[in-house]
């Protein structure tokens, strides 16, 4: 086998036996895995429509969820905003002495 043919997906006959060659540009374990996990999202949404009080709480839930990030990115924004800052007046090495050296 050539160095190129390692990377390549190539379903040439390379002169292995059968098994090779009917095994070979087919991966079974990550179809399975892809059907099995179609199958768990497929019975998901069933539960989903089926439930309507689960349906709420995965509602609500996605609902908390984004209104944490946003808050978080509200938050931290200011301190971005003066990290960026330092950074342009003193440089990544600047920035790299300040926190080695600790707060003064």
């Amino acid at each position: 086998m050539d160095f190129d043919e390692l990377f390549k997906r190539d379903t040439r006959n390379h002169g292995y036996g059968s098994e090779h060659h009917y095994r070979q540009g087919h991966n079974y374990q990550s179809s399975y895995s892809d059907n099995q996990h179609g199958y768990l999202k497929q019975q998901l949404l069933n539960k989903l429509q089926l439930n309507p009080k689960l349906k709420v709480l995965v509602i609500a839930a996605a609902t908390v969820i984004i209104v944490v990030v946003v808050a978080t990115i509200i938050v931290l924004f200011p301190v971005i905003l003066k990290l960026i800052g330092y950074v342009g007046e003193n440089g990544i090495q600047g920035l790299i002495n300040a926190v080695w050296s600790g707060s003064k």
